[in-house]
């Protein structure tokens, strides 16, 4: 288990850790995402702008990219990868080069990206979402009531699109009523907590259960399904610093394939 950290790049074996800094390799020490390709290389993409590759549990190209902050990579389900940046748009990763494709705003900066149906959701670090089709040209764009930043968005096994900003949790309608123009709707009565509205929620994260677990600035909610109370309500919970976590910030969130939430 790799783990991308403030301070640098951590692994877990199940045994012992091994940590990854600027003393042993690394070109920075704040790691802001990773991706493995089917080859076993690992790419760091790191918050100065460069992207060191590691092989064999060691820096096999240090600074193979650069001058581009990549926030985060996105596999897409015909295995392309993107990779979205500040202030650069929209990367792919593509025969161990870093390119950058075609696209209308060329100089956007983005946090998160999934698909819905056929088009591409992206969501903007400042402004509006906008969502792309497969060209990278605009379809649609989605206005906030307030300018919120977007940390996450995450598409359920219900085909429901979460969106966690700065200014809490919201839920996206694709096609609103009497009209196709998409928009954030209201949030379902077991969501209406102070946790999900008045918060920043860094991540989402769905089990094998079809719990749905929130990571927010005050604590971390898991909020069960629909079925998860005899009556048919859904029912929640909510985790923090008097439950044994150290931080009441919860940042991110991964279930391993022995079923263990790691926060």
């Amino acid at each position: 288990m790799w783990i991308a950290t403030w301070e640098g790049l951590s692994k877990y074996d199940g045994d012992k850790f091994t940590n990854y800094t600027i003393a042993n390799g690394l070109s920075h020490n704040l790691v802001n995402d990773m991706y493995e390709s089917p080859d076993g290389k690992l790419y760091l993409a790191e918050n100065n702008g460069m992207v060191d590759i590691l092989q064999n549990d060691a820096v096999f190209k240090k600074a193979a990219f650069q001058k581009v902050v990549i926030n985060r990579f996105y596999t897409t389900q015909n295995n392309r990868v993107y990779a979205i940046t500040d202030s650069s748009g929209l990367h792919e990763l593509k025969n161990n080069t870093l390119v950058k494709p075609l696209q209308q705003f060329p100089h956007s900066s983005y946090n998160d990206i999934t698909y819905i149906n056929d088009s591409l959701l992206i969501g903007g670090s400042e402004g509006s979402l906008l969502i792309l089709n497969r060209q990278f040209e605009f379809v649609a764009e989605i206005k906030k009531e307030h300018a919120y930043l977007t940390n996450k968005i995450y598409k359920d096994s219900k085909n429901r699109v979460w969106v966690g900003t700065n200014n809490g949790l919201k839920l996206l309608s694709i096609q609103q009523k009497g009209n196709h123009n998409p928009g954030f709707t209201l949030l379902a009565a077991p969501f209406n907590l102070p946790a999900l509205k008045d918060y920043t929620i860094n991540d989402i994260m769905e089990d094998e259960k079809g719990n749905l677990w929130i990571g927010t600035s005050n604590g971390l909610v898991k909020m069960q399904p629909d079925n998860g109370l005899p009556d048919g309500r859904q029912g929640w919970q909510l985790f923090s610093e008097k439950d044994g976590l150290p931080s009441h910030d919860i940042t991110c969130m991964y279930q391993d394939k022995e079923k263990n939430i790691w926060i």
